[in-house]
């Protein structure tokens, strides 16, 4: 695993547990990694469709895992449910 797929990972872990979590909030549990490099990780999970982003108001953001990533407790994607329910 390389050190950008273990920063994906560790993001999606901390969005998934404190969710919703805001932009801040991932800086400061990752303080050694420089902005830059947080964000980076932060846009490319959001364009994957891992995660998503809405903004609170002008300069918070808030992460949240994107809901059809998001696991039911029965262990089916929730994307998986809604197809089942709509066919």
């Amino acid at each position: 695993m390389t050190d950008t797929d273990e920063l994906e990972s560790a993001i999606l872990d901390l969005v998934t547990a404190r969710a919703p979590v805001s932009l801040d909030d991932v800086q400061q549990c990752f303080r050694h990694y420089s902005w830059n490099r947080l964000f980076e990780t932060i846009d490319r999970l959001s364009r994957k469709g891992s995660l998503t982003i809405r903004r609170v108001d002008r300069c918070t953001y808030l992460l949240s895992p994107s809901p059809r990533l998001a696991l039911t407790a029965g262990g089916t994607r929730s994307d998986e449910r809604l197809s089942a329910v709509s066919s």
